[in-house]
């Protein structure tokens, strides 16, 4: 219900019942002319709602510092965890065979038989050598090859 006059302002101010943020803006336009009771009754209810403000922050600020402190603490949980995950991960070499089977694929009349070697990380030749050699410049050393032109999986360490 809106406030036409001054006097309606007092009666309103008079009535000890809280007052909603209409009726307060409702009394700005009569500020001046309220007496000096309505002023006090209208600043301790501004200080009432400050007070409450103050309250609900202080609950808010409680929250979010536990918050804070309960992602701390999760992280240096799962940061331990992961070390100690870390130090327990076995090498290859005892998980697994070192030579994982890609798969065989004709290539004319041969066979070609490709590897894995998990430890180096590269594809190797496990199948017979093929029918070229390679000699090195100055003839004193021989290397067989393969169609696939890829190591052999003998040769590496």
């Amino acid at each position: 219900m809106p406030i036409n006059s001054w006097q309606e302002a007092e009666k309103r101010l008079a009535d000890p019942k809280a007052l909603s943020s209409e009726e307060i803006r409702d009394l700005f336009p009569w500020m001046n002319q309220v007496g000096e009771t309505a002023m006090r009754r209208l600043t301790l209810q501004n200080l009432q709602a400050l007070q409450k403000f103050e309250q609900s922050s202080g609950k808010l600020t409680k929250w979010l510092i536990g918050l804070a402190v309960v992602f701390v603490i999760l992280t240096i949980v799962i940061a331990f965890y992961t070390v100690v995950l870390a130090r327990k991960e076995p090498c290859i070499s005892e998980s697994q065979q070192r030579f994982t089977h890609i798969g065989t694929t004709a290539l004319g009349n041969y066979v070609i038989y490709v590897m894995f070697d998990n430890k180096t990380g590269q594809a190797c030749w496990g199948g017979p050598p093929g029918p070229y050699t390679i000699v090195s410049p100055d003839g004193k050393q021989q290397q067989e090859t393969n169609r696939a032109n890829i190591p052999f999986c003998k040769d590496l360490k």
